[in-house]
């Protein structure tokens, strides 16, 4: 057993271990390079744009809920829109995000 440099991150991984354990990058071998007769390629599974508006969607409900509760708590409770629909409108962002990262997996 050897360790060999990731071609991305420069991590020294094992030769048989199949992927990076810093950066994900696959580690193939001369024979599972010859085997295919093309280079090892990862498929990331959904891309970085949904998984960012997944997460700041996520956030923002969050923070929204958390402000609907602190202002509902509140000894002089002002009745306030804003809350409520920051609520709403990261609440339906997150479940087009989700129909979108479903459809993108088909």
């Amino acid at each position: 057993m050897a360790l060999v440099k990731c071609p991305d991150c420069g991590t020294n991984v094992s030769d048989r271990a199949p992927a990076c354990v810093n950066c994900g990058c696959p580690i193939s071998s001369a024979s599972d390079v010859a085997a295919l007769k093309t280079p090892l390629t990862t498929t990331q599974g959904t891309a970085k744009r949904l998984k960012a508006h997944s997460a700041i969607s996520m956030t923002l409900l969050v923070v929204s809920l958390l402000w609907v509760f602190m202002a509902s708590s509140s000894p002089n409770p002002e009745p306030s829109i804003i809350a409520p629909a920051v609520c709403f409108l990261s609440l339906v962002w997150l479940i087009v995000t989700r129909i979108r990262i479903w459809w993108h997996h088909g």
